[in-house]
């Protein structure tokens, strides 16, 4: 998975983290949401949520403040340019990670992202733009995990399909 973790390793382009975080909190400016985002592993210029807002059962909110020199901001609609589409499923990825990291309840786990389908990227946000990251986790099988993510800036679309972890608890 990509995203909560204390240390992290990238092994042909897919992440691998290990992880302690906080507990969750259903409010939205809980003050562990701040500790959740903290603990992602990836730091300027790769870590892609600027804050954690809410943290609920099966469900996490994130936001993404896009500047000009963003690597969000693509330079064709789908993302091309500057890796928009890419860098967006990233985004919502660490998102979700912050979710499985709080459901591990502080045990340590390892995680991968396995499969990102169905993507489609209808319009792309723009410098000055908020990017709301949504991450709902849809199944689950054994270690599997399958969320389905959104992005869009004040109702907006940006993006949308769904992703799949493989998630291992005691690392």
């Amino acid at each position: 998975m990509v995203g909560c973790g204390a240390r992290r390793g990238t092994f042909g382009g897919v992440a691998q983290i290990l992880s302690s975080p906080p507990a969750p909190s259903s409010s939205p400016r809980a003050g562990g949401h701040g500790a959740l985002r903290e603990s992602i592993p990836h730091r300027p210029p790769f870590s892609l949520i600027d804050r954690v807002l809410l943290v609920e059962a099966g469900r996490v909110v994130a936001d993404k403040r896009i500047t000009a020199g963003d690597p969000l901001v693509g330079g064709a609609r789908g993302g091309g340019g500057g890796g928009g589409g890419p860098l967006c499923i990233e985004a919502l990825a660490q998102a979700a990670a912050c979710l499985m990291g709080a459901r591990a309840a502080g045990e340590e786990h390892v995680g991968y992202l396995v499969a990102a389908q169905g993507w489609k990227f209808p319009s792309m946000a723009a410098p000055g733009e908020t990017v709301t990251l949504e991450a709902t986790l849809m199944a689950e099988l054994g270690t599997l995990h399958r969320f389905d993510g959104r992005a869009h800036v004040e109702g907006r679309e940006v993006a949308a399909g769904s992703m799949t972890f493989a998630v291992r608890l005691g690392g």
